[in-house]
């Protein structure tokens, strides 16, 4: 009884740890483990936003500090970032969440929730210098934004090329035919 119990909770965990990477599963994200709030006094700007989730209007280097004059993670020598765990550039459309905020000398500058580093709040060269290039996402949008954010932030994670898909793929199709032959057994 107690072997059966524990193979359910197996299923059960790998069913949603399947569900979030490949589908983007929103329930998820009512866990605490997806979290982040801004603090209050630091949304007195422009860029308030309830969630801590924002969307780049276009794309953005990722810098090692919250300073104009920091480097970028892209010449950074980091494990994570070779294996593409984690990202040097913000792509114009990506939506990402954000732990902490400054502002200094009317820079406002965000701290990246999942990795390391910061983004620009608003542009410092060519047509979008001193114009935002963040946009807060919006409460009804913040739940799917946050779905997508962790599928994304997984896939970084845990399908690193192309044998990775399909072995994930290949495990989360023998665990579907072995709880289809667990129930086939309890109903036969």
């Amino acid at each position: 009884m107690a072997a059966r119990l524990s193979f359910r909770r197996g299923i059960v965990v790998s069913a949603l740890l399947l569900s979030v990477v490949f589908h983007g599963a929103q329930t998820f994200c009512n866990h605490s483990i997806v979290r982040y709030r801004v603090s209050r006094t630091a949304r007195a700007n422009s860029l308030d936003s309830e969630s801590g989730l924002y969307k780049a209007s276009t794309n953005i280097k990722v810098r090692m500090a919250p300073d104009v004059n920091a480097p970028t993670l892209a010449g950074a020598e980091s494990q994570k970032l070779k294996s593409g765990e984690w990202i040097s550039m913000i792509k114009a459309g990506d939506v990402f969440q954000c732990s902490e905020m400054r502002t200094r000398d009317g820079q406002v500058y965000l701290k990246l929730a999942d990795q390391d580093g910061w983004v620009f709040g608003k542009g410092v060269s060519g047509e979008w210098t001193g114009r935002d290039i963040v946009v807060p996402v919006p409460d009804s949008e913040a739940l799917e934004a946050k779905a997508r954010i962790v599928k994304d932030t997984m896939e970084r994670q845990l399908i690193r090329d192309d044998s990775d898909k399909f072995a994930l793929y290949l495990v989360g199709g023998a665990l579907f035919l072995v709880a289809l032959e667990r129930l086939w057994e309890e109903f036969v």
